[in-house]
């Protein structure tokens, strides 16, 4: 009986599937029982590696995942310094636009950087398109 014991200790670590093929090679000797014995093993097997492409699978898009939102944090950081460069550069444009309008030396060159400056203004604040 000790054999029969460590049998069963160690179809206990074995998968059902494998178990039961074993079972049934040892317990029927027809060609049927042979054949399904076979199947189980093969589907075992399909299994094992569909588990096995599965994890990779995960692995693999975790990685994507993790690269992704590490893209994300520094696209927003960006977009946010962004802002902050633009909040400055609209107020700098409305301080220089005010003092070119009360400049009493315009000429067209100053008439054109007068007309840009509110243009971009216009543009920064949603009043143009």
């Amino acid at each position: 009986m000790p054999d029969d014991k460590g049998a069963q200790a160690m179809n206990k670590k074995q998968p059902e599937a494998l178990r039961l093929a074993d079972y049934i090679e040892k317990n029927n000797a027809n060609d049927v029982w042979k054949g399904t014995a076979a199947e189980l093993r093969r589907l075992h097997e399909v299994e094992t590696k569909y588990h096995e492409s599965i994890g990779g699978f995960k692995r693999d898009l975790a990685e994507k995942l993790e690269q992704q939102r590490s893209k994300n944090k520094r696209l927003t950081d960006e977009l946010r310094r962004l802002h902050e460069v633009n909040a400055k550069l609209l107020e700098a444009l409305k301080e220089a636009e005010f003092a070119l309008h009360d400049c009493p030396y315009t000429n067209r060159r100053m008439a054109t950087a007068i007309f840009l400056a509110r243009t971009a203004i216009a543009k920064a604040t949603g009043e143009q398109r």
